[in-house]
């Protein structure tokens, strides 16, 4: 499982992203911001073993959440909920070593 305390806390993502796994799942918490619109979380998710940068497109899926600690609470359960929803896709991209 993770544990939000892991997932630092929100002046951290102004400045650089953070990526982690558990057991082959593999994320990357952003700040995605737009002109004259709220800051939000951008969540993406994607089967190891390969980064971000090397993991098609088609395998990674994306969620945004409020740019809050709030927010940032949401992203831990998310994260938590995804990889109790399919944790054989998880576990089957440990195995490919």
């Amino acid at each position: 499982m993770i544990d939000r305390n892991n997932l630092y806390h929100l002046e951290f993502y102004k400045h650089t992203y953070f990526s982690g796994s558990c057991d082959g799942m593999r994320y990357r918490i952003e700040r995605l911001s737009e002109e004259g619109k709220d800051p939000l979380f951008l969540v993406t998710v994607f089967p190891g073993p390969y980064g971000f940068e090397a993991t098609p497109e088609e395998k990674k899926e994306t969620a945004t959440f409020p740019y809050t600690e709030e927010g940032l609470d949401e992203v831990c359960d998310y994260l938590n909920n995804r990889y109790n929803e399919s944790p054989s896709v998880w576990h089957a991209a440990t195995r490919l070593f």
